[in-house]
């Protein structure tokens, strides 16, 4: 019987050519694998300046920016969607898809259902808000804690917001009239400006950049700040179970700054 012959124009392979291309294949493949293995990552946030911010269609900001920079340097695909806070809590607490929110403060009650990664940034020391012609009357507390609680002041508080472990335990102390909303902080400012309120709590720099967006002049308001107030408090990317954990690794390394 003849051998069988191959086709005209075409060599049989070689087991050795044969192997070099099998490897040729898997090192052409693999950049689009190491996108393709990660699922896509719903990133939410509010538009909040100075912290997340639409520029045409590039979110920036504080705390948005070097997010979005380690997920492009960590190849995570990912894309942003704009939701209210409670609604960002509520998707995470759901874990029914890799949901992520920026920016939040770390709470061990959050560590239950969800994944911190290392921070992002560091807030200011946070002050009380408050308008200038008030200002005196806060001169009569010594500390901050004494303001939060002996305050007779009507402060206000975003419901279902940390302002971190230090403030959080203040205010849960607090007897004096404290007035809860449900409205960013743009809307929070028109209450304070409308005397619905005498205070609230807010970081300098957001206080600032938040005061120019509505075009108020910063002299209609006074920062008070105690000898005593906590630190700033370091935000993260927090995301639900449905994120592994390899994925948060994999967005630390990216960071190319770390705050302490």
């Amino acid at each position: 019987m003849l051998p069988r012959r191959a086709p005209s124009g075409l060599a049989p392979a070689r087991p050795g050519c044969l192997a070099r291309l099998v490897v040729a294949l898997i090192v052409s493949v693999a950049p689009a694998a190491a996108w393709a293995d990660t699922a896509e990552l719903h990133v939410h946030f509010n538009p909040r300046i100075p912290y997340a911010f639409r520029d045409g269609d590039h979110i920036g900001g504080l705390v948005a920016g070097p997010i979005g920079a380690a997920l492009e340097a960590a190849r995570i695909p990912f894309v942003w969607e704009e939701t209210p806070f409670s609604r960002q809590m509520a998707l995470l607490k759901g874990n029914q898809r890799q949901d992520c929110m920026i920016g939040m403060f770390r709470k061990p009650e959050r560590e239950k259902f969800g994944r911190f990664s290392e921070p992002v940034f560091r807030d200011s020391p946070q002050i009380l808000l408050v308008r200038v012609e008030d200002a005196a009357a806060f001169n009569r507390y010594p500390s901050i804690r004494d303001a939060m609680q002996k305050g007779t002041f009507r402060l206000l508080v975003k419901e279902t917001y940390s302002y971190g472990p230090a403030f959080d335990q203040m205010l849960a102390e607090r007897t004096g009239p404290t007035v809860r909303a449900y409205e960013e902080n743009d809307q929070m400012l028109r209450m304070l400006v409308e005397s619905m309120a005498d205070a609230m709590i807010i970081a300098p720099e957001e206080a600032s950049a938040l005061i120019k967006s509505r075009g108020l002049s910063v002299e209609r308001f006074a920062y008070i700040k105690y000898p005593d107030t906590p630190q700033g408090e370091l935000r993260h990317l927090f995301c639900s179970m449905q994120v592994p954990q390899a994925t948060i690794d994999r967005f630390n390394r990216a960071l190319t700054s770390k705050p302490r």
